[in-house]
């Protein structure tokens, strides 16, 4: 068996931009020691499995990476996963994203790493009832891909983005990328954005609409003629362009709550909500006194705001628990397997 040695290396199982999008540019003290390589280099991996002395992934849902992170703990190599975003209730228990049985949760449920790497403290607090007693390391860090502040450590707009000038629209109607799951919750939130939309319409406002599905998009244009529809560019400049954000739930949303914006949840499905926005609109709401609340940036919704944000997203550098497992006082050595993490490797035909 491969111990924990002191010249090891940092193995991460994903390409650099893309998990440097997660956790910030690797410190130039740990660049020598970080090492990526994208589940499929088999051969690759393998060299350097025995000279590993953390393997890191961050995707949950593949099967490759899995493997590998299982074969790693069987050599005596502790593995960390980072969580690249917030959680969605459908996404997590979606009947495809079941990794054992229909008894047994769902995405992350179980976790068979030794460490998880979180957004912020609400959600370690989830995925940790959900593996309570298997002996996980949990922490959390900032998500540089949410917390685009540019360096910064705060949770404050990011410099020339959230700034004291008018913005040229009043809301950004918005979605997450992939909304909605199956034709029936698809119907569901076309109705609510195309009553959100004439409800912006009636009021006059100024809207940007940022929808990547086709066919809602033109649903909300079409109650929505005089709004302006982009769908490139980053997420940070859309908010920025706008004085209120009202959206699905997504990373965008926490964005917007970073950068002070009023923001709204739609509601469309009767899931729990992870995280809360200061205003939930929805089938039953008052559209126009929500849109009038937002715009006043009503004081107590906006401190629910920031209460939430200090729930959901952490201020933690990633990089530090890393210096901390090449000094040998974090994650020594993996945890013993236990029964879930067996039948996971079955699953897979490890």
């Amino acid at each position: 068996m491969t111990g924990p040695g002191p010249q090891r290396l940092l193995l991460v199982l994903s390409g650099r931009s893309a998990f440097e999008s997660l956790v910030g540019p690797v410190p130039e003290d740990l660049r020598a020691r970080f090492h990526f390589q994208k589940p499929r280099n088999a051969l690759r991996i393998h060299a350097l499995l025995s000279r590993s002395r953390l393997v890191i992934s961050k995707s949950y849902r593949r099967p490759e990476p899995n493997r590998w992170i299982l074969a790693a703990r069987r050599r005596g190599i502790p593995t960390l996963l980072v969580v690249d975003g917030p959680l969605e209730w459908s996404n997590l228990y979606r009947e495809d994203h079941r990794i054992l049985s229909p008894e047994v949760g769902g995405l992350f449920e179980p976790i068979i790493h030794d460490a998880v790497a979180s957004i912020g403290p609400g959600q370690t607090r989830w995925l940790a009832a959900r593996n309570e007693g298997r002996g996980i390391s949990w922490l959390d860090y900032r998500n540089h891909r949410i917390q685009s502040s540019q360096g910064t450590s705060t949770l404050h707009p990011p410099p020339g983005l959230g700034g004291r000038s008018e913005p040229e629209f009043d809301f950004l109607l918005t979605t997450a990328r992939r909304a909605w799951i199956g034709p029936a919750e698809r119907g569901a939130l076309e109705r609510v954005l195309e009553n959100c939309a004439s409800a912006l319409d009636r009021g006059g406002h100024r809207v940007l609409i940022r929808i990547f599905d086709e066919g809602l998009r033109a649903a909300v244009t079409r109650r929505l003629p005089r709004a302006r529809s982009e769908e490139t560019g980053a997420s940070a400049t859309a908010i920025s362009r706008a004085r209120c954000v009202i959206g699905t739930s997504s990373s965008l949303l926490l964005e917007a709550m970073q950068w002070e914006k009023p923001t709204a949840t739609l509601v469309f499905r009767d899931s729990p909500l992870f995280y809360q926005t200061g205003w939930l609109l929805g089938p039953t709401a008052d559209w126009e006194a929500g849109f009038e609340s937002m715009l006043a940036r009503d004081t107590r919704r906006m401190v629910f705001q920031r209460h939430s944000l200090q729930e959901q997203l952490s201020r933690e550098d990633f990089f530090d628990p890393c210096r901390r497992v090449l000094a040998g006082t974090f994650l020594a050595r993996p945890r013993p397997f236990d029964d879930l993490d067996r039948a996971f490797e079955r699953r897979l035909g490890c």
